[in-house]
């Protein structure tokens, strides 16, 4: 599932740690998101499938990299 982007009730407070994907991000289309969205990188969970509310689309190999980029940055000590 690694890339997909899913719906899940999950509740978030701040915007710290994220990676914004605006509209004109050039695979904002692919994602499937409607409206600018970010992808907390300092919240990271496992979650059960049956948490899923429904997959909207993934991340292309751009996003992917720069995502695996700023993990690589978040969690090196």
């Amino acid at each position: 599932m690694k890339g997909k982007t899913v719906l899940i009730p999950f509740s978030f407070t701040d915007l710290t740690s994220s990676i914004a994907i605006g509209e004109k991000h050039p695979e904002f289309k692919k994602t499937g998101l409607k409206v600018e969205s970010s992808i907390k990188l300092d919240k990271i969970a496992t979650i059960s499938k049956e948490l899923i509310l429904g997959e909207i689309g993934e991340v292309g190999p751009k996003l992917k990299k720069e995502i695996n980029e700023k993990l690589s940055k978040t969690f090196t000590f």
